[in-house]
């Protein structure tokens, strides 16, 4: 599915408590640990007829991402990608555009899930927001700097450990 279709999908269950999309509940014992999302965002993919999947990229042409709001604040960080997949990139000097962090974020759709009670089936979904490196330029100049800026320190840190751990006692 493209990323178009998914945001006319997600648009038409707006506002809609999960509890009355029929395709959740039929669907739901299918998702529960089985893939690497939160629940908000399994119950989007079930609710939109995007395959439930392990792979890198939700749609064939970007990613989706789910926040949770409370009383109209989000109070959670939006997960991008696994520290594992980060790492190779992180040291060899790669282009912003050739890391896995542009990759997954090059162009997704970040859609809010109001939890308006600790019980999902109350749980909602509102206008998703579509965000793109080729329309989005200024933000994406943050992410880059973001990126290089957490790179650097998390390269350090590890060189620092390594060395310490590598260190020969003196007398050996």
């Amino acid at each position: 599915m493209k990323i178009a279709e998914g945001y006319r999908r997600i648009m038409e269950i707006q506002g809609i408590p999960l509890g009355e999309l029929p395709v959740i509940s039929e669907k739901l014992e299918t998702a529960n640990g089985q893939i690497d999302k939160g629940h908000s965002g399994q119950y989007l993919q079930l609710a939109i007829g995007l395959p439930l999947s392990n792979s890198k990229q939700d749609f064939e042409d970007g990613e989706l991402k789910t926040t949770g709001l409370w009383n109209n604040l989000t109070k959670e960080s939006i997960k991008i990608t696994t520290f594992e997949h980060l790492l190779p990139g992180m040291h060899t000097s790669l282009t912003w555009e050739k890391t896995e962090v542009f990759k997954k974020i090059k162009n997704f759709l970040l859609v809010p899930c109001v939890k308006s009670s600790k019980n999902w089936k109350d749980w909602s979904f509102e206008k998703p927001i579509w965000v793109s490196s080729d329309i989005q330029k200024h933000l994406y100049s943050y992410f880059e700097e973001d990126y290089y800026s957490t790179s650097k320190h998390v390269v350090k840190e590890i060189s620092q450990t390594l060395s310490i751990f590598c260190e020969v006692p003196p007398g050996c």
